[in-house]
């Protein structure tokens, strides 16, 4: 066993939490890998899909049971149910999250930047989901600002990122959250950010590109896991679930990557000058699509989106046996397609 500088004076890594971290390392790498090699629209669609498992695994840390399919239509508007509290908190993380994944790391770690994400969030107009999610509601007066910055101040010291420079990047990532939640910024902006923040971290740290390391997603089947702490212990469980939230997401990637080569295999006989390739980029590229919103997006008329969405319904790529493509509410009108 050896010494380190890290969440406490005494903490030791040992030989356990040190398999652990090179596990997660390995989990995390091959993953950033493989994001960076794939297809633009692959890219772009797991990005949209590991958001929406992100958000419900946030909720599920919250005390909240989402259900992943009822998230992804309330998030397109397209859900037929009354929406409950919870529902709606949780759907109010996706853009938050979105921006995260695509914002550069290095935007995210000064106390006066992150103050100032914070009022403009605050800003924000109505329905855009970040005043729930980047900080709690009622935190909109000066002083509130005050115990804010005093927070991020004690949290991202020049100190504490100093020292985590010098050693592993899930070790610092790990202190993060433990000291996000002692500081009280947890309850000041949210627990989702400080998720967000160490994920970050990694990004920073150059594990990945971007902030593409789901947190929330590794301890959605053990939600007791995540309790950050100053010792080796809390080292071990974050990196096992940064591991397991890694391989899941990894399972997504290659599922649609599966799905991009069974349409490269599709031969649709269409004109030069057909739209088809463009409606299937779209469906890769969100996480539900409709005809109204092909039309707008793509500029091309409803009728002609309805037709191709249709076609690929029925005439598109399988996988064992399976449609990529299909509906996703079982309507015969004001139909939401998706690839599944």
């Amino acid at each position: 066993m050896f010494g380190f500088q890290g969440l406490t004076e005494t903490a030791e890594i040992s030989l356990g939490v040190v398999k652990r971290l090179n596990d997660a390392t390995q989990a995390i790498t091959k993953l950033n890998e493989s994001l960076r090699l794939a297809p633009e629209r692959v890219r772009e669609g797991w990005i949209e899909r590991a958001v929406l498992a992100e958000a419900v695994s946030s909720a599920r840390l919250s005390g909240d049971y989402v259900i992943p399919e009822d998230l992804r239509l309330v998030a397109f508007d397209a859900y037929d149910g009354p929406i409950s509290n919870e529902m709606s908190r949780t759907a109010d993380l996706l853009p938050f999250l979105r921006v995260a994944s695509r914002r550069s790391p290095r935007q995210m770690f000064t106390p006066l930047r992150l103050v100032a994400m914070t009022r403009l969030r605050l800003k924000a107009k109505s329905g855009t989901g970040f005043q729930t999610s980047w900080i709690s509601a009622g935190q909109r007066e000066q002083r509130d600002f005050d115990d804010i910055r005093y927070g991020l101040e004690e949290v991202f010291s020049a100190e504490n990122v100093s020292r985590w420079k010098g050693i592993p990047p899930l070790m610092a990532a790990a202190e993060i959250l433990y000291l996000w939640n002692t500081s009280g910024c947890d309850e000041m902006i949210s627990p989702e950010a400080g998720r967000v923040l160490a994920s970050a971290w990694l990004a920073r740290s150059g594990l990945t590109e971007k902030a593409w390391v789901m947190i929330s997603t590794g301890f959605h089947e053990d939600v007791f896991s995540f309790s950050p702490g100053p010792d080796s212990r809390w080292h071990r469980k974050f990196a096992r679930g940064v591991e397991l939230g890694c391989l899941g997401t990894y399972g997504l990637l290659n599922r649609l990557e599966a799905a991009h080569r069974a349409f490269e295999e599709v031969d649709f006989s269409m004109r030069s000058s057909s739209n088809l390739p463009r409606v299937v980029d779209l469906l890769f590229k969100r996480i539900a699509v409709t005809t109204t919103t092909a039309s707008t997006e793509l500029g091309i008329s409803s009728r002609a989106c309805a037709n191709i969405l249709e076609r690929l319904l029925h005439d598109g790529p399988k996988i064992k046996e399976r449609p990529v493509v299909q509906e996703l509410t079982g309507r015969s009108s004001f139909r939401v397609y998706g690839i599944v």
